[in-house]
């Protein structure tokens, strides 16, 4: 119990700081896509000169995220425990460093993540048929030297009662506009075809990718160019 009381703040603060870092980098989703990438830009600016090393590591392997968490939550408690202690200089020495990584390296990450606007409905309430129906919303990002953005198809089976996502892409100057993302017959249930915009690793270019399903949309398979 002793223990709990001590440490208890500090067990709830990694566990929100995990959490938040899981929504951040997990696979983009529509319905918290605006908190997401928040979080994602804070951590950017605190992380600065490291993020790119982190970003890199997460794609390799997302149990990095448990160890954001926990090395985020060590920090807060050694400046706790040097403020309770009063070792001021060591104070000073860790938030001097913190301080010139945010200004002089997080800054420029924090940039280079851009800036998420409003999303606008590309698409809204294209239907095939009476139940089969499509929305695509993009989310324009500002960065520093281009207009990127994530784009979302949802899909409704059930005349728009509900909605699911199907596919997610990241463009860098994405032209796809309005409904050209949907390829749908008139009347047509099961075939139809959705084409995305998907950025090229991390080259300044989109790849055009078809896909296809013949089932209503419970499996798609890649169209050859």
């Amino acid at each position: 119990m002793t223990l709990f009381k001590k440490y208890g703040i500090f067990a709830l603060i990694g566990i929100v700081l995990t959490g938040a870092i899981v929504i951040a980098f997990a696979p983009p989703t529509h319905f918290i896509f605006g908190l997401a990438y928040q979080i994602k830009r804070l951590l950017a600016l605190f992380l600065g000169a490291v993020y790119p090393l982190v970003i890199r590591l997460i794609e390799f392997t997302p149990l990095l995220v448990l160890v954001i968490g926990v090395l985020f939550t060590a920090l807060l408690w050694v400046i706790w425990r040097g403020w309770r202690m009063r070792r001021y200089p060591l104070l000073i020495l860790i938030t001097a460093l913190i301080g010139v990584n945010i200004v002089f390296f997080g800054t420029i990450q924090f940039l280079e993540v851009g800036r998420l606007t409003e999303p606008i409905t590309l698409c809204e309430d294209y239907y095939a048929t009476a139940q089969t129906g499509f929305q695509v919303i993009r989310y324009p990002i500002e960065t520093r030297l281009r207009d990127d953005a994530q784009t979302f198809i949802l899909l409704t089976t059930d005349g728009g009662v509900s909605w699911r996502q199907i596919f997610a892409a990241y463009a860098v100057n994405p032209q796809i506009i309005g409904c050209a993302n949907i390829a749908a017959g008139f009347n047509e249930d099961d075939t139809w075809s959705v084409v995305i915009e998907v950025r090229r690793g991390d080259t300044f270019e989109n790849d055009i990718i078809r896909y296809s399903t013949t089932d209503g949309g419970n499996t798609f398979e890649r169209q050859t160019p």
